[in-house]
């Protein structure tokens, strides 16, 4: 499937259509003309006398690129704060109530998505999230936290503590022993979970669909490719291989570089003791 995206990727539709799996006949001219019409979202329309002439119909792929790399980066840096913050905390202190938090993070990372999807919707309209770029990233952090909090958990749970105890000893603070200390030793299952949940706001599409969808220089990567195949169809073979390849360029680079920090994050909290 990914070699046959890629060659179709290359071709006009007229040659899609005649042999899906032949060579294309003219590299990479059509190469070219197929990644500027993605660049730009213009479409080649027909003008009547056997020409054609471009009109520009989707976000263009830098734009939607741009709005994409926003909302994962501040996603992920406030959701690994958050996170870290009352990981430490449900890991290693002692409260009341700490049994019943843990059992409703739970509960709550168990809800499907669809199940609360009208009243993130309402929510998320009341507060003025909803068609704004940053609107998106308090939700995508609410929806992600229960289970970051949970794998920080398990992780903190083993966190030694003799070096808590070492701080204390040299008068350090709450804050001071969390930033000095608790951070830098934990850079291993914060940069693991970072990948993990990169990934997951890169290719999160319900979400920007529901709240940012119908703004047309908000979309992201994904609503953008939704967008396109729920309306060009069936007409516009080369647009669609296109916007599939590009969207698939960034992930792939991704996965290659950080393959080993998904593995290792895998089983971050797995292990205690």
């Amino acid at each position: 499937p990914l070699l046959f995206m890629l060659l179709s990727a290359t071709k006009t539709d007229a040659e899609f259509m005649s042999s899906p799996f032949a060579l294309p006949q003219n590299f990479p001219g059509t190469l070219i003309e197929n990644f500027m019409a993605v660049w730009t979202g213009s479409l080649n329309f027909p003008d009547g006398i056997g020409g054609s002439f471009p009109v520009q119909v989707f976000t263009p792929f830098l734009t939607m690129f741009w709005n994409t790399l926003v909302l994962t980066v501040l996603s992920l840096v406030v959701m690994i704060f958050v996170g870290l913050m009352f990981g430490y905390a449900i890991g290693t202190k002692k409260f009341r109530g700490k049994g019943a938090l843990i059992i409703f993070l739970l509960i709550v990372q168990s809800v499907p998505f669809f199940g609360y999807i009208m009243p993130l919707y309402t929510v998320s309209n009341w507060f003025g999230l909803v068609n704004r770029l940053l609107g998106v990233v308090p939700v995508y952090v609410a929806v992600s936290l229960p289970m970051t909090i949970i794998l920080f958990q398990g992780f903190f749970g083993s966190f030694p503590k003799e070096i808590e105890e070492a701080a204390m000893i040299d008068s350090c603070s709450e804050i001071q022993k969390f930033f000095s200390i608790v951070i830098p030793l934990s850079v291993s299952s914060i940069v693991s979970l970072g990948v993990i949940n990169f990934m997951g706001f890169w290719n999160e599409y319900a979400i920007a669909n529901l709240l940012i969808g119908q703004e047309f220089d908000l979309r992201t990567i994904n609503v953008g490719i939704m967008m396109a195949s729920n309306s060009v169809g069936v007409s516009y073979y080369y647009y669609m291989f296109m916007l599939l390849t590009l969207s698939a360029i960034p992930n792939f680079i991704f996965f290659t570089v950080f393959q080993k920090r998904i593995l290792t994050g895998v089983a971050m909290g797995g292990i205690k003791g």
